[in-house]
């Protein structure tokens, strides 16, 4: 390999380094932190919390009001768009 492609290698891994390192920071580790918290019951405001497991989910799908609704507009958003 000659030193100009050792070059454009380099450059292009620094260049790439900086965005996927921001990408990171602020969509991937928030996502899987949210993913956490929705296993519990936290509200938002106290400092305690306790995991529910998947009782947040159970009760999304059998609450009428918004669980249906919910997988309604996503059909709906699924089929439109």
């Amino acid at each position: 390999m000659n030193k100009l492609n050792k070059k454009r290698r380099q450059f292009i891994f620094i260049s790439l380094l900086i965005p996927v390192t921001l990408l990171i920071a602020f969509v991937v580790f928030p996502a899987i932190d949210l993913f956490r918290m929705s296993f519990t019951d936290w509200d938002g405001f106290s400092a305690d919390y306790h995991f529910i497991n998947f009782e947040n989910y159970i009760s999304m799908f059998h609450n009428k009001a918004s669980g249906g609704k919910v997988l309604q507009d996503h059909g709906i958003f699924t089929l439109y768009y």
